[in-house]
């Protein structure tokens, strides 16, 4: 998962080698998408609700490198302020196991 705001509902991931869900969330939107603009680190969690993950070898769940949700995705590195506050992200329902 490269950006957190897409809805991820009634998943199930199972048999990786590593994760089942892993968000990668680089500084700034990469490939052909590839934008400074774009700030997956600082983006707000669409959804995440009734998802699964099981018999993955390491997690069934990683978020890498960094995930601190912002009113200003690109303004995830500032102090937070009134003009720019952090925004809950809620994993709602998740079940993870061996």
């Amino acid at each position: 998962i490269t950006h957190p705001t897409n809805y991820f509902t009634g998943n199930v991931a199972a048999g990786s080698e590593r994760y089942g869900f892993w968000f990668d969330l680089q500084p700034f939107a990469t490939g052909p998408s590839a934008s400074s603009a774009v700030c997956p680190p600082g983006a707000p969690l669409g959804s995440f609700a009734n998802n699964r993950a099981h018999s993955n070898g390491r997690y069934g769940l990683r978020i890498f490198n960094h995930w601190v949700p912002r009113a200003d995705p690109c303004g995830w590195r500032d102090p937070v302020t009134a003009a720019n506050p952090l925004v809950p992200a809620e994993l709602v329902n998740f079940t993870s196991y061996k």
